[in-house]
C-alpha cells in the first residue's frame, strides 16, 4: 500500500510533467495516465503530438547508477535490438530532472507481455541469447557498485543480519552455511572466468513485451549490472521454469530454456557445471533479501518460510537436477 508521501510524489510528478516534456520540445495532448506496475519508479504514459511516450520518475534507483541503464539501452538499439528509445532532450541529454528527481523518457512500445501459452520456453531461451548476443563486447562508460561479487559478499551480510531473529530464521541461516561452505569457493574461482557483460537480472513477462509472437522490446533495465551472463540464466530459469505450485521447477520448462537458448548461444562446460549453484545463488539471495527487508521494516516474517524463494531452495535440494542426462544435487 502507497503511504501518504508517495501519493503526494505522485500527485507532484504528474502536475510537472508538462513543465518536463517542454524541455523535450513535447506537449501533452491528455493528461498522464499512470502506469500502476511500477514500483521502485513512477511511470506515466502521455499522448503528445509526436506520439505516446512513457516518462519514468526515478524512485529508488541511485542517481549514480541510471547512466548505466540509459548507455546499456542505447547501445541495444544502435545494434538493432528491440527496446524502447531513449529521448533526448533540447540540450542532447536523456537524463533530467522531475519533481526535484532524476527522469527520463522512453519511446511507448505497444505489446502484450508473454505467456508460457503463446511462447515456448524454448523461444524465451532463444530471446535471452539474442539479448546476451547483443550486448557482447559491450562496457558501460559509467559503472554499478552492485557487481556478481556483491551477490556473494550478501550470502554472508545476510546470515550476520538474520542472528538477531528469533527461531524461525534457524534453518535458513543453517543452510546459509552450508551453502557457502559447499559452492561460495567454488563460484569466487569460476564465475569471474565465465562469458559476462550487461545482464538484464528481471528477464519476466511484464518486462517483455510481443506482437504476433515477435519480441517488441525488452523493458525496465533499471536492475541490470555487469556479471556473467550464466546469472541471467539462473534468474530466468527461476521465473520462466516454475510449475503450478510456484514452488518446484518444471523440468520440461528447464530443458526448454536450455535448449532454446543454445540454439543461439552454447553453453561452456564451465558453465554446465556452475548452473545448479548459480541457481541456488540467485534462490538463496532473493529469499535473503525479501527477509532482512521485512526486518528492516519493521515487520519481520515469523519464519523464514515466509519466502517463496527459500521453499523453491528447499525444493531444489531435494530434487536432483537433469540437465542434458546430467545430475547436479547436493549430497
Amino acid at each position: 500500500m502507497k503511504s501518504q508521501r508517495d501519493n503526494r510524489l505522485t500527485v507532484t510528478v504528474q502536475e510537472e510533467i508538462p513543465a518536463f516534456l517542454a524541455t523535450y520540445e513535447l506537449t501533452a495532448l491528455r493528461p498522464p495516465t499512470l502506469i500502476e506496475k511500477g514500483v521502485d519508479n513512477l511511470n506515466f504514459v502521455v499522448a503528445t503530438q509526436r506520439g505516446r511516450v512513457v516518462v519514468r520518475r526515478y524512485g529508488r534507483t541511485s542517481r549514480g547508477d541510471i547512466p548505466f541503464e540509459l548507455e546499456t539501452l542505447l547501445h541495444l538499439a544502435s545494434v538493432r535490438f528491440p527496446v524502447p528509445r531513449v529521448l533526448t532532450n533540447a540540450h542532447g541529454e536523456t537524463l533530467g530532472v522531475l519533481a526535484n528527481g532524476p527522469a527520463t523518457i522512453f519511446e511507448f512500445v505497444d505489446g502484450l507481455h508473454p505467456t508460457l501459452v503463446d511462447s515456448s520456453p524454448e523461444v524465451v531461451g532463444r530471446w535471452l541469447a539474442e539479448y546476451h548476443a547483443a550486448i557482447r563486447g559491450f562496457t558501460p562508460l559509467h559503472q554499478k557498485q552492485f557487481t556478481e561479487t556483491t551477490r556473494l559478499d550478501q550470502v554472508s551480510a545476510y546470515a550476520s543480519a538474520m542472528h538477531t531473529t528469533g527461531s524461525g530464521y534457524d534453518a535458513f541461516l543453517a543452510h546459509l552455511d552450508r551453502f557457502r561452505e559447499q559452492h561460495c569457493g567454488f563460484l569466487q574461482q569460476v564465475l569471474p572466468t565465465l562469458p559476462s557483460g550487461v545482464i538484464h537480472s528481471d528477464f519476466r513477462p511484464d518486462n517483455l513485451l510481443v506482437n504476433r509472437r515477435s519480441l517488441v522490446a525488452v523493458l525496465d533495465f533499471d536492475t541490470s549490472y555487469v556479471a556473467s551472463l550464466l546469472r541471467d540464466l539462473s534468474e530466468t530459469i527461476l521465473i520462466w521454469a516454475v510449475s503450478s505450485d510456484e514452488i518446484a521447477i518444471e523440468p520440461s520448462v528447464l530443458h526448454g530454456l536450455l535448449e532454446g537458448y543454445q540454439e543461439v548461444r552454447s553453453l561452456t562446460p564451465a558453465e554446465h557445471l556452475a548452473l545448479y549453484p548459480s541457481v541456488l545463488l540467485a534462490c538463496l539471495c532473493d529469499a535473503a533479501g525479501y527477509l532482512t527487508r521485512r526486518i528492516d521494516e519493521g515487520s519481520p516474517a515469523l519464519q523464514a518460510s515466509d519466502s517463496t524463494m527459500y521453499l523453491r531452495y528447499l525444493e531444489l535440494l531435494k530434487t536432483p537436477w537433469p540437465i542434458y542426462g546430467r545430475e547436479y544435487h547436493i549430497d
